[in-house]
Order: C-alpha cells, then sequence, then structure tokens
C-alpha cells in the first residue's frame, strides 16, 4: 500500500495540491503540519510563489497520507441503492 500511495503522490501537481489544501489544513493533527499547510496556503496566494521541490515532497507525503485516511474512513458509510 505504501508504494502505491508513493506513486500517486509523486503524480499530484502543485495546483492539484492547493485545492486540497483549506481541507487538509482543517483535518491536520500535528502543530507543526498545521503551521506548514497555513503557511504554504497563505504564500499561494501570491499569484508568482511557487513552492521549493523540498516543500513539494512534503505536500505530496501529506496529500498521499491525507488521502490514504479519506479512503479508510470511507468504510464507515453505507451504500444506498
Amino acid at each position: 500500500m505504501r508504494h502505491e500511495r508513493s506513486f500517486a503522490a509523486r503524480d499530484r501537481t502543485y495546483e492539484e495540491i492547493r485545492f486540497w489544501l483549506p481541507s487538509m489544513l482543517s483535518a491536520a493533527q500535528s502543530d507543526w503540519t498545521r503551521g506548514f499547510l497555513a503557511s504554504v496556503l497563505r504564500n499561494s496566494k501570491r499569484s508568482q510563489w511557487r513552492p521549493t521541490e523540498k516543500q513539494m515532497g512534503i505536500l505530496r507525503r501529506i496529500t498521499a497520507d491525507w488521502f490514504a485516511g479519506h479512503i479508510d474512513r470511507r468504510d464507515d458509510f453505507e451504500v444506498v441503492e
């Protein structure tokens, strides 16, 4: 599972990650992650700003973990037909 998740994370673009930033920020559990995502969200409002390669790597890992958590929680829903 970790291999598939890391492969999918490499394919995520900055624009796609930026779309999910507010949701990931509200779901962040650690202070460091919350601060990092808030900083990226704040900087992303500047039109010429782009994250560094190191920041993109961290964003991709956070995004992959966030999506993995959402997929795992989908088992709680009951299918309505």
